[in-house]
């Protein structure tokens, strides 16, 4: 599902990882949108979110709690999961040296 673009805020992003529709998705596609911290927290903790395969969170509002809270893979149970065809994208984020690290922990990234 491509939702690029949109002006989703984070109220729309709760409303999103809310939806019990969310598990038949495989692509998620937020990119440039105005989802904040809490925006990308509900999403990191929804459990709608089981069969995605592919995240675009790049170019939206928020900052280090938001990108830990999707740096927190495992959250969504995304990295036990992860194979070949799997992918998150955080373009445009300007990742710390400490969020880089987190990444590192995961070795099927």
């Amino acid at each position: 599902m491509n939702l690029g673009w949109n002006n989703i805020s984070d109220e729309g992003a709760k409303v999103l990882a809310n939806s019990p529709t969310l598990n038949q998705l495989r692509d998620l596609i937020l990119d440039s949108n105005h989802i904040g911290d809490s925006g990308s927290l509900s999403l990191s903790q929804s459990r709608n979110l089981t069969n995605l395969k592919n995240l675009n969170m790049g170019d939206n509002n928020f900052k280090s709690s938001g990108e830990s809270a999707l740096l927190d893979l495992r959250t969504r149970n995304l990295a036990e999961k992860i194979t070949d065809d799997k992918s998150l994208n955080l373009n445009v984020l300007y990742l710390r040296n400490k969020d880089i690290k987190a990444l590192s922990f995961y070795q099927k990234l």
